[in-house]
Order: C-alpha cells, then sequence, then structure tokens
C-alpha cells in the first residue's frame, strides 16, 4: 500500500521545486522531473500553482523578514534534495540546492503553511450586526465600519483602493496625491485625496455623503468598455443617493444624523416610524421590531441609543399614545 501525503508534504515539496527552479533554471531534465511530479496528483498541480502565486505576490521576498525567520529553518533542511522517486533522472537537473535556494524554500514553507493567499492580497475588516469598528491603515487613513459591514483593503505603489463589499464606512483619509484614495461599491467608484465621507451601501442603493474635502462619484457604464462614467463631485454637507430606477439625487442631510452611529445611536428627523424601525432593525440582532400598517406613517424625531429595542419601542408609543407588544423575537408596535 502506497502511503499518501498530507498537504503539508505536498506544499512542502510544491515549495522546494519552486526553490529548484529558482537555484538552477528550467533545463530539460529538470522540466521532466517536474512534469512528472505534477501529473502524479491533483494536488501537486493545485500546491504549486500557489507557491507560484504566493512568490508572485512577493516580488521583494529578499528583503522580506520572513526571510530573516527561514535562516532558522534553513541549516537543518539537507543540502541535497533528490528528485521524487518517480521522476526519471538527470545528469542536468542536480540535486543540490544552493543556501538561498533552501532559504527561499523555508520562506515559501512558511507561507503557504500559516498564510492564506487571500490574506497577503486583500485583507479584510468586518462587523458583526449591532457592531462598530476602527481600522488604522498602513498610510494613516482609518476607516470607521458600521453595524454589518465588510471591506476589503487593495493598496498597491499608485493607488490606494478598499472596496465595500457589504454595509456601512466612514472614510477618514490622509492626503497622498500621488496615490488617489479610491473606494469600489457595487456598480462605482468614489476618489479622493484628503477627506472624510461615508458610504453606505443598501440593497436597493448606494449613497455617499461628504464630510470634509471633495470627492469624486463615478459609476460603472451600460458599455464597459467606455469605463466609469463620472456622476457627480460632492462638496462638503453634500449626500448623493444612486439607484437603479431613479439615477442619482443629491440632497443635504445632517451630518450628525449620518454619523449617529459612532456614538452607537441613531438620530431621527420627521422620519416615518416604518422608516425609522427598519434603521434601528439594522442593529439589533436576535430581535425585530414591526410596525404595523396602521403606524407606519406616524413621524419620528429624536435620538435612540442602538442598544435597546424594547426602550425605544416604548418610547414612540408613549409619543404617539400607542401599543408595543412582545411576541417572542418581535415587538410589535400598533394601535
Amino acid at each position: 500500500m502506497h502511503h499518501r501525503p498530507d498537504q503539508t508534504a505536498i506544499d512542502a515539496e510544491a515549495a522546494a521545486w519552486l526553490a529548484r527552479l529558482q537555484g538552477h533554471g528550467l533545463d530539460d531534465g529538470i522540466e521532466q522531473a517536474l512534469q512528472a511530479w505534477l501529473s502524479q496528483d491533483p494536488r501537486h498541480r493545485d500546491a504549486f500553482g500557489r507557491a507560484c502565486e504566493i512568490w508572485d505576490l512577493l516580488p521583494g521576498a529578499a528583503d522580506h523578514a520572513i526571510w530573516h525567520e527561514a535562516q532558522a529553518y534553513a541549516p537543518a533542511v539537507p543540502m541535497n534534495v533528490p528528485a521524487p522517486a518517480s521522476a526519471p533522472a538527470s545528469a542536468g537537473a542536480g540535486n543540490v540546492f544552493t543556501r538561498p535556494a533552501l532559504v527561499m524554500a523555508a520562506a515559501l514553507i512558511i507561507l503557504l503553511l500559516l498564510t492564506p493567499i487571500a490574506a497577503m492580497r486583500d485583507p479584510r475588516y468586518e462587523t458583526a450586526t449591532g457592531e462598530t469598528r476602527v481600522v488604522r491603515l498602513d498610510d494613516g487613513s482609518r476607516i470607521t465600519l458600521n453595524t454589518n459591514s465588510l471591506v476589503a483593503v487593495d493598496y498597491a505603489p499608485k493607488e490606494r483602493r478598499v472596496r465595500l463589499l457589504r454595509g456601512e464606512a466612514l472614510f477618514e483619509v490622509s492626503k497622498d496625491s500621488r496615490r488617489p484614495f479610491i473606494v469600489a461599491h457595487e456598480g462605482g467608484l468614489v476618489r479622493a485625496l484628503g477627506t472624510a465621507f461615508v458610504v453606505r451601501d443598501d440593497p436597493q442603493q448606494v449613497s455617499v455623503t461628504l464630510i470634509e474635502g471633495r470627492v469624486e462619484v463615478t459609476r460603472d457604464a451600460p458599455d464597459a468598455r467606455k469605463g466609469a462614467v463620472r456622476i457627480a463631485i460632492l462638496s462638503p454637507g453634500e449626500r448623493i443617493t444612486v439607484t437603479p430606477k431613479a439615477g442619482a439625487v443629491v440632497d443635504h442631510p445632517s451630518l450628525n444624523i449620518i454619523t449617529a452611529w459612532r456614538k452607537g445611536e441613531v438620530m431621527f428627523d420627521d422620519t416615518r416610524l416604518i422608516d425609522a424601525a427598519s434603521e434601528y432593525n439594522r442593529y439589533i440582532r436576535g430581535t425585530e421590531i414591526v410596525v404595523d400598517p396602521s403606524v407606519a406613517s406616524l413621524s419620528l424625531s429624536g435620538v435612540f441609543t442602538t442598544r435597546d429595542p424594547m426602550q425605544f419601542a416604548e418610547t414612540v408609543a408613549a409619543l404617539h399614545n400607542i401599543q408595543v407588544r412582545q411576541l417572542g423575537n418581535e415587538i410589535h408596535i400598533s394601535r
């Protein structure tokens, strides 16, 4: 019975093969041996592809801190690493690894075993329902995530890009005219230099509110070959809301209302009760506020903590002389 190597051993072999190519180049003997190894098991090809992808992501690997850590592992690696037993022998292939190649192999092994590729490419930051989180980026910029939100950061030498994959976030951007700061969301982009703005991605609309500075808002063109189409350059205090049906609408909301969530609050100003309850439900888990159609159009103004849905419902009931009932996980507001 043949022993079936585990994934750790396969990852190590893949890293060693890449080191061999770096150390000796690809002559006929090495190419034949490598192809033989790749064809032995689909996992070999996957592991080798991951090793190559990781190395491509680290063009300056020799300067990376992990190289210094790998130095501690390199002396323990045998200096003669034979080709796989089933691979054809070749005098041109050579079995001797140079020490730099061994160090690189050790670094790749460490990366393969400990670092997911996705995390290297675009680190992600997330909040659960009811949570907020502040993320400080390498350039000094700061992202504050609202409830149930997700962003992916992809910084490059000429561009700082963040993808808002879900929810809402406040971006406070450090100035760097050589590297524009771009927030990508469903259907468009927000470009800024040094500024602060909020982007909110709801199921039926996306809104961008500028707090200070200057931003350009674009959306994807119907014809992908034409690139993005500018729809607005915002001034402080302006908000643009983009929907599939109504297009883009610019207004001037209260910035205190827009950013109240940073203090664990929601703020309403002459808001329909049905809309206020929907907004409040964004921040609570395990409970839902249900508004009866008979009271849905009542107006609500005020500031409420996001941590106590029953207090919110009882305050609304007291303001309008209506009823509140707890039914399981639902809080019903009705006549």
